[in-house]
């Protein structure tokens, strides 16, 4: 048969490598061999490319808004600036691609291989993005806000300064992952494994550490104002600089943790354990339930201010 009267879909499949700002609306291209091609730009808004081979493909600033790309193979290929808003990815491949820039709001992201990716500066927010694997992924100042990451692996991924504002971390693996500088506000990472987690100078204000295991972690200078903190091990932990205001440690573990210069003002106490905590330079007048049966281990100095009557 001649090119003159292939399909549509094969002709497009054939002139992969010259569609680059195309008009290719609601086009179905599912299973289609699109690897290398040239889409920078091309408007693919509604298309079905769910299985399709995408390896190596140029899509830098397409549009593929509510675009089916599930079980979709995009290994290698350049997303910078690429609009997956609304977009359903599920199962989808994305292994090693270049996504600076590209927006993935309200999409559906379930098992998503994002292994090595660079994300910097993506935008994720409100969108669905379980079981998702981020491993070694590139995710600074990326926008997660109130996102569901629930058993997302993010081992090793770099979270500097992310915005995870009000996302939900239940179940997901941070080993390793660096979150300095991140905004956590009323995250739920309530007993989560946080150990080799980087936390330094974080914003953990509001959120749900309940139960959380937080052994030796750097939370140095961050914020954890009114944080729920009930049960959780933070032993060795370095609180230094920290903002505790109003952040609730109801019978959580702090042996061994140092609180120098940390502001604890109406935060709670209770049956925390203290012992060889480091409060040297801190101010506890101001502190809820503190006995002290509770500082008769710790470590302090003429520096260290306590309630009246302690």
């Amino acid at each position: 048969m001649g090119e003159d009267v292939l399909p549509d879909r094969e002709k497009l499949i054939a002139s992969k490598h010259e569609l680059s700002g195309t008009e290719l609306f609601g086009v179905d291209l599912s299973g289609a061999d699109l690897s290398g091609a040239n889409l920078v730009k091309t408007r693919l808004t509604e298309a079905d490319l769910s299985g399709a081979n995408l390896k190596g493909a140029d899509l830098a600033g397409a549009d593929l808004i509510r675009t089916n790309l599930s079980n979709a193979d995009l290994t290698g290929a350049n997303l910078e600036k690429t609009v997956f808003n609304s977009a359903l990815l599920d199962g989808a491949k994305l292994t090693g691609t270049f996504c600076k820039g590209a927006l993935f709001s309200w999409s559906s992201a379930v098992k998503v291989d994002f292994r090595d990716a660079i994300l910097t500066q993506a935008s994720m927010n409100e969108a669905r993005i379980r079981e998702c694997n981020f491993v070694g992924a590139t995710l600074e100042d990326v926008n997660f806000d109130l996102s569901n990451l629930q058993d997302c692996d993010f081992g090793e991924a770099n979270l500097r300064a992310a915005y995870l504002n009000g996302s939900n971390l239940v179940g997901a693996n941070l080993k390793k992952a660096n979150l300095q500088e991140a905004y956590l506000v009323q995250a739920n990472l309530s007993g989560q494994d946080l150990t080799d987690v980087n936390l330094k100078e974080s914003d953990l204000s509001r959120a749900n550490l309940v139960g959380a295991n937080l052994t030796g972690v750097d939370l140095s200078g961050a914020k954890l104002t009114e944080t729920k903190l009930k049960q959780a091990n933070l032993e060795g932990v370095d609180l230094s600089r920290a903002n505790l205001l109003e952040a609730n440690f109801t019978g959580a573990n702090l042996k061994k943790a140092i609180l120098k210069k940390a502001i604890l003002s109406d935060t709670n106490l209770k049956n925390a354990r203290l012992d060889e905590a480091d409060l040297r330079d801190v101010d506890l007048r101001f502190v809820d339930n503190l006995e002290a049966k509770q500082i008769e281990k710790a470590i302090t100095d003429e520096n260290t201010l306590l309630p009246p009557g302690l």
